[in-house]
């Protein structure tokens, strides 16, 4: 497979066929930050060129980074998460893991292996290397998803009223071929209309569908999977065994330094 996200050759026409009207504002805009050719450019801004991390001018891709840009956001991956690299995640045997698995994403996501990415505390690097590692995927021509589970859980309950989050919904659950649920465990502090067995019902059923479909799922949570079984169920904790690898997150919080690095313009990822 090509490492090169498939190019926006018509942008208008990849709009129409699915993009919300979220990313079509996040490329088309009307201001001075186009390319000659009318696309917006995340990168530089429209100039044809941006100053990398070393502080050295580099020609920019335009082209391929709009594509990026749309296909990372109909992922539901975060603006912020586009722009960091496998360099801002702290060097720990986590990083060295995470990189391993994204160096046989191809054979992970056939096997539907995979990880379950845990830290005691909040602002490990879980969600930027759960976002590394679909990004990858995408680049890799494979489909994918970024959710939180309370969020999964409310586009169900949505699905009882809409058609369409229902469709939604399915598609994210059972086809898609890396799926991340991000915050598991997180809804059972939340107080949005989800009770406790609500909660465990969904998630059992999600893990099981997408097992049994070979289907791979990077879960990021502040739960060991011996805790996610004793919260939810031995059945969840018998199908996380079966399905993924519990890597662990030590350290503080670094979000802020992330932050900090990261702008409104510079590369996507």
């Amino acid at each position: 497979m090509s490492e090169k996200i498939i190019p926006v050759e018509d942008i208008h026409a990849f709009f129409d066929d699915g993009m919300t009207e979220d990313i079509r504002k996040m490329l088309i805009r009307k201001d001075k930050r186009m390319t000659p050719s009318g696309l917006y450019c995340p990168c530089c801004g429209g100039v044809q060129a941006y100053v990398d991390r070393n502080d050295v001018n580099q020609p920019c891709d335009c082209r391929e980074q709009a594509s990026r840009l749309a296909h990372y956001a109909y992922a539901n991956i975060g603006e912020l998460y586009m722009r960091l690299s496998i360099e801002d995640l702290r060097d720990t045997t986590a990083k060295d893991t995470v990189i391993s698995y994204i160096d046989s994403i191809d054979d992970r996501i056939d096997r539907g292996q995979g990880l379950l990415l845990y830290s005691q505390g909040y602002g490990t690097g879980k969600t930027l290397a759960a976002s590394l590692i679909l990004r990858k995927a995408l680049r890799r021509q494979h489909t994918g998803y970024f959710i939180t589970f309370s969020n999964l859980m409310q586009m169900a309950k949505d699905g009882w009223k809409s058609d369409e989050s229902a469709k939604k919904y399915r598609e994210i659950v059972s086809t898609v071929d890396l799926l991340v649920m991000d915050d598991i465990g997180k809804e059972q502090l939340a107080v949005g209309g989800f009770s406790n067995d609500y909660a465990k019902m969904m998630f059992e059923s999600i893990l099981r569908d997408r097992v049994q479909r070979l289907k791979t799922t990077i879960y990021t949570s502040n739960l060991t999977a011996f805790q996610i079984q004793q919260t939810y169920s031995h059945a969840v904790g018998s199908l996380l065994a079966e399905s993924t690898q519990q890597v662990d997150f030590p350290g503080g919080d670094y979000r802020q330094t992330e932050t900090r690095t990261v702008g409104k313009f510079g590369k996507i990822y």
